[in-house]
């Protein structure tokens, strides 16, 4: 399948699994055996994380994080303050330890999964996220 953004290799249609994890936009359950956009992650030591959008949540989550303060849009979407130890979603490099916060992260606060999971991207690769979640290659 082809990516739906160009040179990121995060990002893919995957065929949802599960319908124990929940769409980092609206918070609904995903739905067992369709395909949907997947977030391939690394967090603390090469451990894989793995969050869901559904396909129709797609644009919206492209249109709030167009926005100065997406945070007011989605409880799921907030700053981070980067400890430099993880990786861009986007552009797959190490976020450097600062002491402002400027980055962004995704997190899995509707799962049913207790794990605590999350993606983190630079505040530069926000607009080329968002171009790609708005406007995806199909």
């Amino acid at each position: 399948m082809r990516k739906p953004i160009y040179g990121v290799e995060s990002i893919d249609w995957k065929m949802c699994q599960t319908n124990a994890q929940a769409c980092v936009w609206c918070g609904q359950k995903m739905d067992k055996g369709y395909i949907e956009l997947k977030l391939n992650g690394i967090q603390g030591a090469k451990t894989k994380v793995n969050l869901w959008v559904h396909a129709g949540c797609m644009q919206d989550l492209g249109e709030a994080l167009q926005k100065p303060l997406p945070q007011l849009f989605c409880g799921r979407i907030r700053k981070w303050r980067p400890d430099g130890k993880r990786r861009c979603l986007v552009c797959d490099r190490v976020i450097a330890k600062n002491k402002q916060a400027v980055a962004w992260m995704f997190d899995n606060s509707k799962d049913d999964i207790k794990t605590v999971k999350s993606v983190v991207f630079h505040e530069k690769c926000r607009q080329k996220l968002a171009d790609g979640l708005i406007d995806p290659n199909l």
